[in-house]
């Protein structure tokens, strides 16, 4: 299982609005959408960089308020970037003292995200 990879699942309310926010103030890509037809659920997969995550309108898919834990080469950087983007900051960077500086932010279905990048 050395090239296995977790992608989670996040349940939103409306899988455009969501990809729309990703897209203009995180810099993700919407990479494919899935609709068995008009009236039902929308199922969407979205990435920045190695970063993917799939969003889905469905009931009893996914999970309502998922924490993630993302690692990323230079968390000041993106910081800077999701502010000016305008992105709410829910933590402002902080040295932490297991060793990672991190930031946090909410999407707008209140899925956390934690960005670190590990001291040297």
């Amino acid at each position: 299982m050395n090239d296995s990879t977790a992608i989670p699942i996040l349940r939103v309310k409306d899988a455009r609005r969501s990809a729309l926010f990703y897209c203009e103030k995180l810099g993700f890509t919407k990479d494919w959408e899935h609709q068995f037809g008009p009236e039902f659920p929308l199922f969407m997969s979205i990435s920045r960089g190695s970063l993917k995550l799939l969003l889905s309108e469905h009931q009893g898919s996914g999970t309502d308020h998922a924490d993630l834990y993302v690692y990323v080469p230079d968390v000041d950087s993106l910081h800077e970037e999701f502010t000016s983007a305008g992105v709410t900051i829910e933590q402002p960077l902080i040295d932490q003292p297991w060793g990672v500086r991190d930031t946090q932010i909410r999407d707008l279905d209140d899925h956390r995200f934690t960005f670190a990048t590990t001291k040297v």
